[in-house]
């Protein structure tokens, strides 16, 4: 939604709603690029992070995702994936994870 509103789409401009196709399928290969059941948290991080980085050469203005974020799913969450997921390191405690977004 955002490219489209920033690239002034609508459902007739074929160059603008191509490019929002394009950005909207590489944000979700990203997220089935994990072998993981529904996590939100994870989910948008890696939909977020990968529309920042299209952003570069996507749009006429850069979007940046620089927070840190902080997973507090992992011991309330019975589908986490846990140290595979990425924005969880490894560790064999049920504490929250951290990581801070890229880009």
């Amino acid at each position: 939604i955002a490219f489209g509103l920033i690239l002034q789409s609508t459902p007739l401009a074929a160059a603008a709603r191509q490019q929002i196709q394009t950005a909207t399928q590489q944000c979700l290969a990203e997220v089935a690029k994990f072998d993981a059941a529904r996590c939100c948290q994870r989910d948008s991080w890696l939909a977020l992070s990968k529309a920042a980085e299209l952003s570069q050469t996507m749009l006429p203005l850069n979007l940046r995702s620089q927070a840190e974020l902080h997973c507090n799913q992992r011991g309330i969450n019975p589908t986490c994936i846990g140290s595979k997921c990425p924005i969880c390191p490894p560790s064999s405690s049920q504490s929250p994870c951290f990581i801070m977004a890229k880009g």
